[in-house]
């Protein structure tokens, strides 16, 4: 730790001394990882790859940006989900648990830590407290959603009724509250060229998410099972996405799909790798759960695993 405190305030972020307990604190919340090893002595240091430095310098840099926290704990998802070498699942799971803890109820159990709410939670935040608020990820994800789909031509009330449904689909986790009719019925009233099969494969993706936010503790515990859980979603998820980026598939893509489900840039889909990777593990929850659409083979997992959420 102290050479990436020192490349830090040599990099001009202020006194190594000063840094310590924001380093602790991103290592706490998955935004740096654990060392990989310890010094060949006695007593030796414990030693991170490098990748983890420049990932504190760029948390620093960010945060000295007004970025949130919550916001830069997508990046090691994003890297993790890329097979980035320096970013373990360990340091993936702990860092969705702290954006996904964001708005469980307090009482939840932080499987990192042992019991308790995520360390930073909003109250403990201290000045940084701003950049929070309940559920304020949800939010934001659906009012760039409902802009994103919104025609220049949607009427207000239209725009309003879709913000409505999916808040009411936000405030059901765990369980998803809004028939999917009802759903497809507001996103189509904000633009109508969204058919219904896209409009239910939207539905879908979003019941996904929150099914994996209600077993967030468990997706975020230790154990060879869970960490073969993810690995297998991983693994899925590259593949769908070397899919995607074939040009046969994105010649033959309906074109409403292509605006529901945008390839998204890198920027974009650092911002946005928790919303992402929950939709995926989801996804993985219901093969294993045995729900008609998608079965384990189809994410090739291991059909045993569906013992986790039994």
């Amino acid at each position: 730790m102290k050479q990436m405190l020192e490349e830090a305030s040599s990099a001009g972020f202020g006194p190594a001394s000063s840094l310590e307990r924001k380093f602790v604190q991103f290592e706490q919340d998955g935004l740096i990882g654990h060392p990989v090893r310890k010094e060949n002595r006695r007593g030796g240091a414990g030693l991170w790859h490098p990748l983890q430095s420049n990932l504190f310098r760029f948390h620093l840099r960010n945060r000295r940006e007004g970025i949130s926290p919550l916001a830069l704990a997508n990046v090691p998802i994003g890297l993790w989900l890329f097979g980035e070498e320096g970013v373990e699942t360990e340091q993936a799971q702990r860092a969705l648990f702290f954006i996904g803890g964001s708005f469980l109820p307090v009482n939840s159990e932080d499987p990192i830590r042992g019991t308790g709410k995520p360390s930073s939670w909003p109250k403990d935040q201290g000045d940084d407290s701003k950049s929070w608020g309940d559920r304020s990820l949800l939010a934001r994800n659906a009012k760039e959603l409902v802009d994103r789909l919104s025609l220049p031509t949607t009427r207000p009330g239209a725009r309003d009724r879709f913000a409505r449904v999916l808040r009411r689909m936000t405030d059901g986790i765990p369980d998803t509250l809004v028939p999917q009719d009802q759903f497809v019925g507001a996103l189509q009233g904000a633009n109508p060229s969204i058919s219904d099969l896209t409009g239910a494969a939207a539905y879908a993706m979003l019941s996904d998410r929150l099914l994996a936010l209600s077993y967030l503790a468990l997706l975020c515990s230790h154990g060879a099972e869970v960490r073969q859980f993810w690995e297998s979603i991983r693994k899925a998820y590259r593949l769908s996405v070397q899919r995607e980026l074939s040009p046969d598939y994105q010649t033959r893509q309906p074109r409403d799909q292509a605006l529901v489900f945008p390839i998204p840039s890198p920027e974009r889909f650092l911002s946005n790798a928790s919303g992402i990777l929950l939709s995926w593990l989801g996804l993985g929850i219901r093969a294993l759960r045995g729900d008609r659409r998608i079965s384990p083979s189809d994410l090739r997992l291991d059909p045993s695993l569906a013992k986790l959420f039994s």
